[in-house]
Protein backbone atom coordinates (compact mmCIF):
# COMPACT_ATOMS: atom_id res chain seq x y z
CA UNK A 1 0.00 0.00 0.00
CA UNK A 2 0.96 3.84 -0.57
CA UNK A 3 0.00 6.68 0.99
CA UNK A 4 0.45 10.19 0.32
CA UNK A 5 0.79 11.83 3.25
CA UNK A 6 -0.10 15.98 2.58
CA UNK A 7 0.88 19.13 5.02
CA UNK A 8 4.04 17.63 6.76
CA UNK A 9 6.09 20.47 7.39
CA UNK A 10 10.10 20.23 8.15
CA UNK A 11 12.19 17.52 10.69
CA UNK A 12 13.79 20.70 11.54
CA UNK A 13 10.84 21.44 14.03
CA UNK A 14 11.01 18.22 16.26
CA UNK A 15 7.33 18.94 17.00
CA UNK A 16 6.30 18.56 13.34
CA UNK A 17 9.14 15.93 13.07
CA UNK A 18 7.14 13.85 16.58
CA UNK A 19 4.26 13.59 14.31
CA UNK A 20 5.50 12.73 11.14
CA UNK A 21 7.15 9.74 13.30
CA UNK A 22 4.39 8.74 15.05
CA UNK A 23 2.15 8.32 12.61
CA UNK A 24 5.24 6.05 10.42
CA UNK A 25 5.81 3.86 13.58
CA UNK A 26 1.61 3.59 14.11
CA UNK A 27 0.70 2.60 10.19
CA UNK A 28 4.53 0.54 10.54
CA UNK A 29 2.90 -1.27 13.69
CA UNK A 30 0.16 -2.56 11.38
CA UNK A 31 1.54 -2.99 8.19
CA UNK A 32 5.41 -2.39 8.13
CA UNK A 33 5.00 -2.28 3.98
CA UNK A 34 3.09 0.22 3.80
CA UNK A 35 5.05 3.14 1.77
CA UNK A 36 4.93 6.97 2.50
CA UNK A 37 4.76 9.85 0.25
CA UNK A 38 5.87 12.88 2.22
CA UNK A 39 4.63 16.40 1.24
CA UNK A 40 7.33 18.68 2.74
CA UNK A 41 7.82 22.26 3.29
CA UNK A 42 11.32 22.08 3.75
CA UNK A 43 12.44 18.93 0.90
CA UNK A 44 15.64 19.16 0.75
CA UNK A 45 16.25 18.83 4.49
CA UNK A 46 13.80 16.09 4.86
CA UNK A 47 15.56 14.37 2.69
CA UNK A 48 18.45 13.90 4.05
CA UNK A 49 16.53 13.47 7.16
CA UNK A 50 13.82 10.88 6.32
CA UNK A 51 16.79 7.75 5.36
CA UNK A 52 14.00 4.91 5.22
CA UNK A 53 13.59 3.39 1.59
CA UNK A 54 10.33 3.00 2.38
CA UNK A 55 9.31 7.25 2.20
CA UNK A 56 9.62 9.49 -0.49
CA UNK A 57 10.05 13.08 -0.24
CA UNK A 58 8.77 15.61 -2.38
CA UNK A 59 8.20 19.18 -2.78
CA UNK A 60 4.52 20.97 -2.14
CA UNK A 61 2.38 21.87 -4.74
CA UNK A 62 1.92 25.50 -3.64
CA UNK A 63 5.11 25.91 -1.68
CA UNK A 64 5.56 28.89 1.05
CA UNK A 65 8.22 31.24 -0.05
CA UNK A 66 11.84 31.66 1.28
CA UNK A 67 11.46 32.93 4.75
CA UNK A 68 14.32 35.06 4.41
CA UNK A 69 13.11 36.99 1.50
CA UNK A 70 12.05 40.70 1.79
CA UNK A 71 8.42 41.13 2.19
CA UNK A 72 8.31 42.58 -1.85
CA UNK A 73 9.72 39.12 -2.81
CA UNK A 74 6.91 37.25 -0.64
CA UNK A 75 4.45 39.36 -2.29
CA UNK A 76 5.25 38.61 -5.74
CA UNK A 77 5.54 34.72 -4.73
CA UNK A 78 2.23 34.78 -3.23
CA UNK A 79 0.72 36.62 -6.71
CA UNK A 80 2.35 34.08 -8.49
CA UNK A 81 0.87 31.15 -6.65
CA UNK A 82 -3.09 32.57 -7.01
CA UNK A 83 -2.60 33.33 -10.89
CA UNK A 84 -0.57 30.78 -12.26
CA UNK A 85 0.97 27.88 -9.57
CA UNK A 86 -2.73 26.84 -8.48
CA UNK A 87 -4.50 27.01 -11.24
CA UNK A 88 -2.30 25.18 -13.48
CA UNK A 89 -2.34 22.61 -10.75
CA UNK A 90 -5.89 22.67 -10.12
CA UNK A 91 -6.27 21.91 -14.30
CA UNK A 92 -3.64 19.30 -14.30
CA UNK A 93 -5.42 17.16 -11.75
CA UNK A 94 -7.75 15.93 -14.19
CA UNK A 95 -5.11 16.18 -17.13
CA UNK A 96 -2.05 15.64 -18.35
CA UNK A 97 -0.41 18.72 -15.95
CA UNK A 98 1.44 19.99 -19.07
CA UNK A 99 1.31 23.89 -17.70
CA UNK A 100 1.58 22.72 -14.15
CA UNK A 101 5.08 23.61 -12.54
CA UNK A 102 7.25 20.04 -11.81
CA UNK A 103 6.62 20.45 -7.83
CA UNK A 104 2.98 19.89 -9.13
CA UNK A 105 3.32 17.64 -11.49
CA UNK A 106 5.23 15.21 -9.04
CA UNK A 107 2.62 15.79 -6.50
CA UNK A 108 -0.03 14.61 -9.13
CA UNK A 109 1.83 11.94 -10.15
CA UNK A 110 2.29 10.53 -6.85
CA UNK A 111 -1.20 11.20 -6.10
CA UNK A 112 -2.13 8.64 -8.68
CA UNK A 113 0.26 5.87 -7.54
CA UNK A 114 -1.21 6.13 -4.13
CA UNK A 115 -4.01 4.58 -2.78
CA UNK A 116 -5.10 7.13 -0.22
CA UNK A 117 -3.89 10.18 1.15
CA UNK A 118 -3.63 10.73 4.66
CA UNK A 119 -3.83 14.91 5.77
CA UNK A 120 -0.36 15.32 8.38
CA UNK A 121 -1.43 15.91 12.34
CA UNK A 122 -1.41 19.72 13.31
CA UNK A 123 -2.10 23.06 13.75
CA UNK A 124 -1.95 24.50 10.72
CA UNK A 125 -6.27 24.73 9.22
CA UNK A 126 -7.19 27.97 11.04
CA UNK A 127 -6.74 31.42 9.90
CA UNK A 128 -4.35 33.51 11.58
CA UNK A 129 -2.09 32.82 8.44
CA UNK A 130 -4.66 33.37 5.48
CA UNK A 131 -2.14 32.54 3.01
CA UNK A 132 -0.33 29.82 4.71
CA UNK A 133 -4.30 27.89 4.66
CA UNK A 134 -4.30 27.85 1.24
CA UNK A 135 -1.06 26.20 1.22
CA UNK A 136 -2.41 23.26 3.08
CA UNK A 137 -6.18 22.89 1.99
CA UNK A 138 -4.30 23.44 -1.68
CA UNK A 139 -2.54 20.27 -1.24
CA UNK A 140 -5.60 18.69 0.33
CA UNK A 141 -7.50 19.77 -2.78
CA UNK A 142 -5.39 18.54 -5.52
CA UNK A 143 -5.60 14.89 -3.25
CA UNK A 144 -9.28 14.72 -3.28
CA UNK A 145 -9.99 16.35 -7.08
CA UNK A 146 -7.15 13.43 -8.43
CA UNK A 147 -9.66 10.75 -6.65
CA UNK A 148 -7.99 10.21 -3.96
CA UNK A 149 -9.63 9.62 -0.39
CA UNK A 150 -8.64 11.95 1.99
CA UNK A 151 -8.51 11.26 6.16
CA UNK A 152 -7.49 14.05 7.92
CA UNK A 153 -5.00 13.16 10.96
CA UNK A 154 -5.32 14.62 14.74
CA UNK A 155 -5.23 17.73 14.31
CA UNK A 156 -6.32 21.15 15.72
CA UNK A 157 -9.03 23.04 13.28
CA UNK A 158 -10.01 26.74 13.44
CA UNK A 159 -10.43 29.30 13.99
CA UNK A 160 -11.35 30.57 10.85
CA UNK A 161 -14.77 33.39 9.53
CA UNK A 162 -15.89 34.42 6.39
CA UNK A 163 -15.05 32.40 3.08
CA UNK A 164 -11.92 30.62 4.93
CA UNK A 165 -14.22 29.05 7.37
CA UNK A 166 -16.78 27.80 4.07
CA UNK A 167 -13.72 26.66 2.16
CA UNK A 168 -12.92 24.41 5.59
CA UNK A 169 -16.18 23.44 5.83
CA UNK A 170 -16.60 22.37 2.29
CA UNK A 171 -12.78 20.63 2.12
CA UNK A 172 -13.87 18.46 5.83
CA UNK A 173 -17.12 17.69 4.42
CA UNK A 174 -15.18 15.44 1.41
CA UNK A 175 -12.80 13.49 3.68
CA UNK A 176 -13.33 10.19 4.14
CA UNK A 177 -12.75 11.00 8.33
CA UNK A 178 -11.73 13.93 10.27
CA UNK A 179 -9.79 13.42 13.44
CA UNK A 180 -8.78 16.50 15.99
CA UNK A 181 -6.74 16.22 18.90
CA UNK A 182 -8.66 18.62 21.43
CA UNK A 183 -12.41 19.67 22.38
CA UNK A 184 -12.00 23.10 20.98
CA UNK A 185 -11.30 21.79 17.29
CA UNK A 186 -14.21 19.57 18.22
CA UNK A 187 -16.63 21.79 18.52
CA UNK A 188 -14.93 23.74 15.32
CA UNK A 189 -16.21 21.07 13.36
CA UNK A 190 -19.17 19.95 14.59
CA UNK A 191 -20.72 23.87 14.23
CA UNK A 192 -19.68 23.32 10.84
CA UNK A 193 -22.13 21.02 10.35
CA UNK A 194 -20.32 18.46 8.04
CA UNK A 195 -21.31 14.99 7.23
CA UNK A 196 -17.45 13.17 7.70
CA UNK A 197 -16.99 11.23 10.62
CA UNK A 198 -15.42 13.18 13.20
CA UNK A 199 -13.18 11.89 16.00
CA UNK A 200 -11.37 13.24 18.86
CA UNK A 201 -8.27 11.63 19.42
CA UNK A 202 -4.32 12.08 20.89
CA UNK A 203 -1.77 13.93 18.98
CA UNK A 204 0.01 11.65 16.57
CA UNK A 205 3.11 12.50 18.24
CA UNK A 206 1.89 10.89 21.51
CA UNK A 207 2.66 7.29 19.82
CA UNK A 208 6.46 7.97 20.21
CA UNK A 209 8.28 5.87 22.84
CA UNK A 210 11.65 7.07 24.22
CA UNK A 211 14.82 6.25 22.30
CA UNK A 212 17.79 5.87 24.22
CA UNK A 213 20.52 6.05 21.39
CA UNK A 214 24.41 7.12 22.23
CA UNK A 215 23.06 10.53 21.34
CA UNK A 216 20.69 10.46 23.87
CA UNK A 217 21.91 8.53 26.43
CA UNK A 218 24.77 11.55 25.97
CA UNK A 219 22.05 13.93 27.18
CA UNK A 220 20.76 11.52 29.72
CA UNK A 221 24.26 11.57 31.03
CA UNK A 222 24.76 15.39 30.69
CA UNK A 223 21.29 15.59 32.80
CA UNK A 224 22.09 13.21 35.37
CA UNK A 225 25.58 15.60 35.86
CA UNK A 226 23.31 18.57 37.07
CA UNK A 227 22.06 18.98 40.68
CA UNK A 228 19.05 18.00 41.22
CA UNK A 229 16.36 19.60 40.74
CA UNK A 230 16.67 19.73 36.67
CA UNK A 231 14.08 21.52 34.88
CA UNK A 232 13.87 21.60 31.30
CA UNK A 233 12.23 24.59 29.57
CA UNK A 234 10.92 25.59 25.67
CA UNK A 235 11.13 29.41 24.56
CA UNK A 236 9.76 31.10 21.45
CA UNK A 237 9.62 34.16 19.54
CA UNK A 238 5.83 35.17 19.09
CA UNK A 239 4.70 38.04 17.58
CA UNK A 240 1.09 37.93 19.69
CA UNK A 241 -1.08 38.43 16.30
CA UNK A 242 -4.33 40.79 17.01
CA UNK A 243 -2.83 41.92 20.18
CA UNK A 244 -1.37 45.54 20.91
CA UNK A 245 2.18 46.50 22.03
CA UNK A 246 3.33 43.42 20.95
CA UNK A 247 7.30 44.14 21.59
CA UNK A 248 6.48 44.58 25.20
CA UNK A 249 4.59 41.82 25.38
CA UNK A 250 7.53 39.23 23.65
CA UNK A 251 9.91 40.83 26.36
CA UNK A 252 7.67 40.58 29.48
CA UNK A 253 7.36 37.19 28.58
CA UNK A 254 11.10 36.53 27.83
CA UNK A 255 11.67 38.52 31.54
CA UNK A 256 9.47 35.71 33.35
CA UNK A 257 11.84 33.24 32.29
CA UNK A 258 15.16 35.02 33.07
CA UNK A 259 13.79 36.03 36.29
CA UNK A 260 12.65 32.27 36.83
CA UNK A 261 16.27 31.16 36.47
CA UNK A 262 17.76 34.32 38.89
CA UNK A 263 15.82 33.53 41.75
CA UNK A 264 16.06 30.12 41.48
CA UNK A 265 19.85 29.44 41.56
CA UNK A 266 19.18 25.98 43.19
CA UNK A 267 17.13 24.53 40.26
CA UNK A 268 19.42 23.84 36.72
CA UNK A 269 17.39 24.67 33.96
CA UNK A 270 17.59 22.85 30.61
CA UNK A 271 17.25 24.64 27.24
CA UNK A 272 15.54 22.40 24.79
CA UNK A 273 15.94 23.40 20.89
CA UNK A 274 12.44 22.60 19.77
CA UNK A 275 12.51 24.40 17.00
CA UNK A 276 16.05 24.57 14.64
CA UNK A 277 14.51 25.80 11.46
CA UNK A 278 13.59 26.64 9.09
CA UNK A 279 14.95 30.10 8.17
CA UNK A 280 14.31 32.40 11.92
CA UNK A 281 11.55 29.87 13.24
CA UNK A 282 14.60 29.12 15.39
CA UNK A 283 14.24 28.80 18.92
CA UNK A 284 18.32 29.49 19.64
CA UNK A 285 17.22 33.01 18.13
CA UNK A 286 14.43 33.21 21.49
CA UNK A 287 17.19 32.48 23.76
CA UNK A 288 19.42 34.83 22.64
CA UNK A 289 16.22 37.40 22.45
CA UNK A 290 16.14 36.59 26.09
CA UNK A 291 20.43 36.95 27.16
CA UNK A 292 20.21 40.33 25.31
CA UNK A 293 17.24 41.42 27.11
CA UNK A 294 18.56 39.98 30.81
CA UNK A 295 21.81 41.77 30.02
CA UNK A 296 24.01 38.07 30.65
CA UNK A 297 27.42 38.54 29.36
CA UNK A 298 27.75 34.60 30.43
CA UNK A 299 24.96 32.65 30.47
CA UNK A 300 23.80 31.80 34.42
CA UNK A 301 26.09 28.44 35.61
CA UNK A 302 22.26 27.15 36.44
CA UNK A 303 20.84 27.45 32.51
CA UNK A 304 22.01 24.63 30.20
CA UNK A 305 21.43 23.28 26.91
CA UNK A 306 20.85 20.19 24.72
CA UNK A 307 22.11 19.18 21.56
CA UNK A 308 19.95 21.10 18.93
CA UNK A 309 20.46 17.79 16.71
CA UNK A 310 18.74 15.05 18.91
CA UNK A 311 15.64 13.09 17.44
CA UNK A 312 11.91 13.35 18.64
CA UNK A 313 12.54 10.33 20.63
CA UNK A 314 15.51 10.75 21.62
CA UNK A 315 14.35 14.30 23.43
CA UNK A 316 11.53 12.14 25.05
CA UNK A 317 14.61 9.81 26.22
CA UNK A 318 16.46 12.85 27.74
CA UNK A 319 13.98 15.30 29.07
CA UNK A 320 12.11 12.00 31.07
CA UNK A 321 15.16 11.93 32.97
CA UNK A 322 14.03 15.96 34.54
CA UNK A 323 11.99 16.56 37.32
CA UNK A 324 9.88 19.38 35.49
CA UNK A 325 9.33 20.94 32.41
CA UNK A 326 7.80 24.28 31.79
CA UNK A 327 7.49 24.44 27.87
CA UNK A 328 6.08 27.26 25.67
CA UNK A 329 6.25 25.01 22.49
CA UNK A 330 3.16 22.74 22.49
CA UNK A 331 5.11 19.36 21.09
CA UNK A 332 7.87 20.00 23.57
CA UNK A 333 5.33 19.58 26.24
CA UNK A 334 3.96 16.55 24.30
CA UNK A 335 7.61 14.95 24.58
CA UNK A 336 7.15 16.14 28.41
CA UNK A 337 4.14 14.52 28.92
CA UNK A 338 5.24 11.37 26.80
CA UNK A 339 8.39 10.91 29.46
CA UNK A 340 6.13 11.32 32.47
CA UNK A 341 7.50 14.30 33.48
CA UNK A 342 5.35 17.13 35.30
CA UNK A 343 4.99 20.00 33.04
CA UNK A 344 3.72 23.91 33.27
CA UNK A 345 2.86 24.95 29.71
CA UNK A 346 2.45 28.78 28.41
CA UNK A 347 -0.07 28.87 25.30
CA UNK A 348 0.25 30.76 22.60
CA UNK A 349 -2.51 29.15 20.68
CA UNK A 350 -5.39 27.20 21.36
CA UNK A 351 -4.26 23.94 20.79
CA UNK A 352 -2.09 23.96 23.77
CA UNK A 353 -4.89 24.64 26.03
CA UNK A 354 -6.99 22.04 24.00
CA UNK A 355 -3.95 19.06 24.60
CA UNK A 356 -3.50 19.67 28.43
CA UNK A 357 -7.15 19.59 28.60
CA UNK A 358 -7.66 16.58 27.10
CA UNK A 359 -5.87 15.23 30.39
CA UNK A 360 -7.23 16.84 33.26
CA UNK A 361 -4.02 19.21 33.35
CA UNK A 362 -6.20 22.64 32.30
CA UNK A 363 -4.99 24.45 35.41
CA UNK A 364 -1.34 23.80 34.44
CA UNK A 365 -1.52 26.36 31.78
CA UNK A 366 -0.34 29.93 31.41
CA UNK A 367 -1.43 32.20 28.86
CA UNK A 368 1.65 33.83 26.82
CA UNK A 369 -0.73 36.80 26.32
CA UNK A 370 -0.87 37.62 30.56
CA UNK A 371 2.28 36.67 31.28
CA UNK A 372 4.53 38.33 34.10
CA UNK A 373 7.57 36.91 36.36
CA UNK A 374 5.26 36.98 39.16
CA UNK A 375 2.41 34.67 37.32
CA UNK A 376 5.29 32.44 35.79
CA UNK A 377 7.29 32.09 39.51
CA UNK A 378 4.08 31.03 41.58
CA UNK A 379 2.97 28.22 38.37
CA UNK A 380 6.79 27.31 38.87
CA UNK A 381 6.17 26.77 42.53
CA UNK A 382 3.24 25.34 42.60
CA UNK A 383 4.46 22.67 39.86
CA UNK A 384 7.15 21.87 41.80
CA UNK A 385 5.14 21.18 44.98
CA UNK A 386 2.58 19.00 43.19
CA UNK A 387 4.79 16.92 41.22
CA UNK A 388 5.24 13.48 42.66
CA UNK A 389 1.44 13.60 42.36
CA UNK A 390 1.54 14.64 38.85
CA UNK A 391 4.05 12.19 38.18
CA UNK A 392 2.09 9.66 39.36
CA UNK A 393 -0.94 11.11 37.83
CA UNK A 394 0.87 10.76 34.12
CA UNK A 395 2.20 7.53 34.28
CA UNK A 396 -1.46 5.95 35.56
CA UNK A 397 -2.28 7.73 32.55
CA UNK A 398 -0.10 7.72 29.48
CA UNK A 399 -0.37 4.19 28.40
CA UNK A 400 -4.32 4.67 27.43
CA UNK A 401 -3.36 7.84 25.56
CA UNK A 402 -0.72 6.12 23.46
CA UNK A 403 -2.57 3.61 22.57
CA UNK A 404 -5.17 5.84 21.44
CA UNK A 405 -3.05 7.70 19.53
CA UNK A 406 -2.33 4.26 17.90
CA UNK A 407 -5.32 3.88 16.92
CA UNK A 408 -6.58 5.74 13.69
CA UNK A 409 -3.62 4.13 11.74
CA UNK A 410 -5.38 1.06 12.28
CA UNK A 411 -9.29 2.62 11.60
CA UNK A 412 -7.56 4.11 8.22
CA UNK A 413 -5.90 0.84 7.18
CA UNK A 414 -8.93 -1.47 8.28
CA UNK A 415 -11.18 1.07 6.11
CA UNK A 416 -8.97 0.79 3.46
CA UNK A 417 -9.11 -2.88 3.13
CA UNK A 418 -12.81 -3.42 4.59
CA UNK A 419 -14.70 -5.05 0.91
CA UNK A 420 -16.50 -2.91 -0.61
CA UNK A 421 -20.66 -3.07 -1.07
CA UNK A 422 -19.83 -4.61 -4.34
CA UNK A 423 -17.38 -6.94 -3.81
CA UNK A 424 -19.21 -8.65 -1.05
Amino acid sequence: MQILLTNTYSHRNKGDGGIVQGILSSFWAVDEDVGFTLVSLDPQADRAYYTDPRIEVIEAPVPVPDPEAGKAAQARHWLAQLLWRFPTSWAGARGDGRWASPEARRFLARAREADLALACGGGYLHDSFRMGLYVHLAQLWLADRAGLDVHLLPQSIGPASGIERRLLARTLARAEHVYVREPVSESFVQHLDVDAPLTLAPDPAFALEADPTSAAREAIDAVHQLEPPVVGFTVRRWHFPGLDQTQARYERYLAAYGDLFRDHEDVDFVFVPQVTGPGDDDDRIALADLEELMDWSDRPANVHSLDPELTPRELIAAIARMDAFVGTRMHSNVFALCGRVPTLAVSYLPKTDGIMEMFGLEDWVLDIAELTPHKLRDGFQRLMRARQGYAQRLAARMPEVQTRARQPARDVLDAQLAPTPASR
